[in-house]
């Protein structure tokens, strides 16, 4: 029923487009839109990098608690994402799983004993022991002292109040003290708070990422080749899987 609703709606813009403009314009116009939903290729993320040894220029009230997330913060973390829908930008409880699972480093930060976001980021030890997809994804290799930062998030009633920029200041001088000098981390271009808050902290544009996808289901970014995974996919949690991988690019 949904489906016939959608085609419906479609036939009559496509009738009201031709009785507009005529057949010739939307030939073109059905054309464009049946080519767009065979091959796209779109800007999707920007590579940034922030130097870790650079000093902290903010000050803040400290109110903020940032713990190494263990294994003992699973089930608090379950709690606190199942809280959220799918529409705040949480990820997905599976994938803090096999974050945890894969030994990849994170942070949990609380206020006043409630935890209010989570941090996840991985080194070349890390990725060497089990390859981190969005390391994959975004075509990026690691050197020593890098990290790649991932997964930032804090509960959306939280994000005033400097919490968000004080998260990221603790986080970074936490990976500086285990002894990292550069951070790396993606963006997309058209989320505008994001953005202004990693330039605020001083994250410097790498390059924008080039996205090339056939029938939705294939990727193409840089040399490699990714599939989409299945929603219902509990072992492998990710949005893509690299199934043709060429060589790394550097940083």
């Amino acid at each position: 029923m949904m489906s016939f609703y959608y085609l419906n709606k479609k036939f009559q813009q496509a009738k009201r487009y031709y009785r507009d403009f005529g057949f010739r314009k939307t030939l073109i116009k059905v054309i464009k839109v049946i080519s767009s939903r065979i091959y796209t290729q779109n800007v999707n993320f920007i590579l940034l990098k922030k130097d870790l040894t650079e000093k902290i220029k903010f000050t803040f009230n400290y109110k903020l608690e940032i713990q190494r997330i263990e294994k003992n913060h699973l089930g608090i973390l379950k709690e606190f994402i199942e809280k959220y829908d799918e529409n705040t930008g949480r990820t997905p409880f599976s994938r803090i799983n096999a974050s945890f699972e894969n030994n990849y480093g994170g942070f949990i930060a609380f206020l006043q004993g409630e935890i209010i976001g989570y941090f996840w980021w991985v080194d070349n030890a890390m990725i060497a022991r089990r390859n981190h997809p969005e390391s994959v994804l975004f075509n990026n290799k690691l050197e020593d002292g890098d990290v790649y930062g991932f997964d930032f998030f804090i509960a959306p009633e939280y994000r005033g109040n400097s919490n968000a920029i004080e998260f990221l200041c603790k986080s970074c001088s936490f990976l500086n003290k285990l002894g990292y000098n550069r951070i790396f981390g993606v963006v997309a271009p058209n989320n505008t708070p994001a953005r202004w808050l990693y330039k605020l902290f001083g994250y410097k544009d790498v390059r924008r990422i080039i996205e090339r996808r056939f029938l939705y289901f294939v990727l193409f970014i840089g040399k490699t080749i990714f599939l989409k995974t299945s929603r219902w996919s509990l072992y492998y949690p990710w949005d893509y899987r690299a199934v043709y991988p060429f060589k790394d690019a550097k940083f």
